[in-house]
């Protein structure tokens, strides 16, 4: 879950004023991630191929101010702050808060590249729950890096991604996991 809020905050924070980085150039990126100091990354995913355009780019949040206003209503979070910098570093912050009224996380971050050819996102985030829970309570620091590779390949539509296992997510849709009860019988009945 805190995956999704890093994600929603981000994409508020970031685009939470006309301060927002340029789209990225269309074709195909390679996105890595990790996560406090690459002691740990995203799950089980340490990278993605996306294939960009300029639709698909109009559908990231982080990209696209009216969106991240529309997430940010939708999460009830404090309106976001961001700007960039004379040195071209776009900064933000955010704070939403956490499912029924449990906590609160707050994402600070910078943007930085020219987004036609690479990109460096740093995020930061701090979780603290209420009443206070320490186990819980978390601070976490995320790198994303952006690397454009060239034309997106045959078959690559804006928007499709292939996850570090291979798994491909068309329109960035992951696969849904099959329900093992509505799974073929091992032997057919007589």
């Amino acid at each position: 879950m805190r995956k999704a809020w890093l994600a929603v905050g981000a994409a508020v924070a970031l685009a939470g004023c006309q301060q927002t980085p340029p789209p990225r150039r269309p074709g195909l990126w390679l996105q890595t991630f990790s996560q406090d100091g690459g002691t740990r990354t995203l799950g089980a995913m340490r990278s993605l191929h996306v294939c960009v355009d300029a639709k698909s780019e109009s559908r990231n949040a982080i990209f696209n101010h009216d969106l991240a206003v529309k997430l940010a209503i939708q999460r009830h979070c404090v309106p976001p702050t961001a700007s960039r910098g004379l040195d071209g570093i776009y900064k933000f912050t955010s704070n939403c808060p956490l499912p029924n009224g449990s906590g609160m996380t707050q994402l600070t971050g910078t943007a930085t590249g020219d987004f036609t050819s690479a990109f460096h996102l740093r995020l930061q985030t701090d979780t603290s729950y209420s009443p206070p829970y320490t186990p819980l309570n978390s601070h976490h620091v995320t790198d994303i890096d952006g690397k454009w590779l060239g034309p997106c390949p045959a078959g690559m539509t804006g928007g499709d991604m292939v996850l570090t296992n291979g798994v491909r997510a068309p329109n960035g849709m992951l696969p849904q996991p099959k329900d093992p009860r509505r799974a073929a019988p091992a032997h057919p009945a007589p």
